[in-house]
């Protein structure tokens, strides 16, 4: 889609020769990307394809099974270890769908809802969660100073149960601007700004209420290679949560590396690490609350059709606390493992 709509933009602006090639490698990427090809097909002076209308609408999902050694997030440090069942069989299944109410070269405008159901085997039933997201989202793709700059905007509302009760809802607001200063180099600039409301039980609001604002600025810069087949993402974010609770105020830094590239036979491998620095300043009772989390994995996915992929992941998170004789019942680690069959109409 970036590579089509630049070079279509390139083209109005009478730059042929390279708006043919961004528009030839968009077709490398997708074969079936048949309006890069009437618009290649126009500039050679070739008769038009017939013009296929692009569905407006999408229809997605997943059904998958992962194992998760610790789903309740026991505790590493012995002293603070609970009893009872911590790893289980987790079944998830995914469906959404999507449709756009404006769709051009330049211009995007949609909505979508996403319907989520994680089911745990064992005794684990209690973690078993239900997730309903609702999306509107819009985007709009130009020239500055001769360089492609896109802008965007998208909200999100989620609403989460766990045990058929509400768990938690929240109100998500994402701009993101991003440009393309050298070719196959993109800059992004985002903000998420997202207010939540969590289940209030059982604790006192003053000190551990989650409700209030949570806002993280990034800021990501993607390499692309091979005709953007293979890309390199690093990405660095500052976030300041406000929380009712004092408990859960904290200021937050997080470095990301992601990595996407094909391998032999139509594979291909997305991989990623992250260190999240997570400094809860206002923790009750005088005690200073800092985690670092340590976060890494890998996704090996295949195609089977054109609308369906199967693929298989791991993952791995270490939380460290800082002073873990005090708040040792916040550090842990998690193993998990799994794959799952997508789709996409």
């Amino acid at each position: 889609y970036l590579l089509r709509t630049k070079g279509a933009i390139l083209i109005q602006m009478g730059n042929k020769t390279e708006g043919q090639n961004f528009l030839s490698q968009a077709i490398k990427l997708n074969p079936m990307d048949h309006k890069a090809r009437r618009l290649l097909g126009e500039m050679n002076g070739k008769p038009p394809e017939p013009k296929k209308r692009e569905k407006p609408w999408r229809i997605y999902g997943s059904l998958g099974s992962e194992y998760d050694d610790n789903v309740a997030l026991r505790s590493s440090v012995e002293a603070f270890q609970r009893t009872g069942d911590q790893n289980a069989l987790r079944f998830n299944i995914k469906n959404g769908f999507s449709f756009d109410y404006i769709q051009d070269a330049t211009k995007r405008l949609g909505s979508a809802y996403t319907f989520t159901q994680s089911i745990h085997t064992d005794s684990l039933e209690a973690f078993n969660f239900r997730n309903h997201s609702l999306q509107h989202y819009g985007s709009y793709s130009t020239y500055v100073l001769g360089k492609p700059v896109t802008l965007g905007l998208k909200y999100t509302f989620e609403h989460g149960e766990l045990e058929n009760e509400t768990f938690s809802s929240s109100n998500s607001f994402f701009p993101w601007v991003s440009v393309e200063p050298i070719n196959d180099i993109v800059l992004s600039v985002y903000d998420d700004i997202t207010v939540l409301n969590f289940r209030n039980k059982g604790f006192k609001e003053s000190v551990s209420s989650r409700d209030g604002l949570y806002n993280t600025a990034g800021v990501m810069t993607t390499l692309y290679a091979s005709q953007r087949k293979r890309s390199l993402s690093l990405s660095y974010e500052f976030g300041y949560n406000q929380a009712e609770g004092d408990s859960f105020d904290a200021r937050v830094h997080a470095a990301r590396v992601f990595i996407k590239t094909p391998l032999i036979e139509k594979f291909r491998v997305e991989t990623f690490f992250s260190v999240i620095d997570d400094n809860h300043h206002n923790f009750a009772f005088f005690i200073h609350r800092h985690d670092v989390h340590l976060n890494t994995g890998v996704k090996l996915i295949r195609p089977i059709t054109e609308h369906v992929d199967v693929e298989a992941h791991y993952s791995f998170t270490r939380v460290n606390n800082l002073d873990e004789t005090l708040l040792g019942h916040f550090e842990y680690s998690r193993h998990i493992v799994g794959g799952s069959v997508s789709y996409s109409f």
